[in-house]
């Protein structure tokens, strides 16, 4: 796929979407908590900390098919924008209840927007995605 700096071509991305499935496994969680310098105290069944769905849903992607910022290259579900480098700007996050250590788990990411903005040194696209996580 060709990549592209032409704003109409890249807001063809707009309403695409992605589904990824996971369960959410005891380990990360027990990783999470040592990183923390906490002793594992979580359990299945337990109610995962806010964020720490963060752990689950990792991409993967075999070498070829990595850009040279190592993450799965554009043109997939984000816009080919032939930009040298991809940064997160911010989020608003909402939780309508815990997810449950143990639960199979759907996270749906939809584009909503794709937009041009002018850097103080260079244009940058900013790509606004939705993402929604619940139990399946």
């Amino acid at each position: 796929m060709k990549s592209s700096v032409d704003p109409d071509v890249l807001r063809h991305w707009i309403g695409r979407s992605e589904t990824m499935r996971d369960t959410l496994h005891l380990g990360p969680a027990n990783l999470m908590e040592m990183t923390m310098d906490r002793v594992p105290s979580l359990d299945l069944g337990d109610t995962l900390p806010p964020l720490w769905h963060w752990l689950y849903f990792l991409r993967s992607a075999p070498l070829h098919a990595l850009g040279r910022d190592g993450h799965p290259a554009k043109g997939g579900f984000l816009p080919p924008v032939a930009l040298p480098r991809r940064l997160w700007d911010g989020g608003r996050f909402g939780f309508d209840g815990g997810l449950q250590i143990g639960e199979k788990v759907t996270k749906k990411s939809r584009i909503i927007d794709v937009d041009l903005k002018t850097g103080r040194s260079a244009a940058l696209y900013v790509v606004t995605v939705r993402p929604e996580v619940d139990t399946t």
